[in-house]
């Protein structure tokens, strides 16, 4: 949480991503949080709500490295 307040101060928005965590419970999962930083999304420049409600688009977009990329497009 701490790092999400950080990361908001500092470039004015960041995101919290709530997620289920199947590896320790199998069948129900647990629920886990994530902060997705401002340079790991795109987001529709003209919602006027806190809630997204009016977003018209949300992408979320991952860096990853030469063998990761290698290994998604072979």
């Amino acid at each position: 949480m701490r790092q999400s307040f950080e990361g908001y101060a500092i470039s004015g928005l960041n995101l919290r991503n709530l997620y289920t965590y199947y590896t320790n419970d199998p069948y129900s999962g647990d629920l886990c949080t994530d902060c997705v930083g401002y340079c790991k999304f795109l987001i529709d420049p003209y919602f006027k709500k806190q809630d997204l409600y009016d977003c018209s688009f949300f992408w979320r977009r991952r860096w990853v490295n030469k063998v990761e990329a290698k290994e998604l497009l072979p």
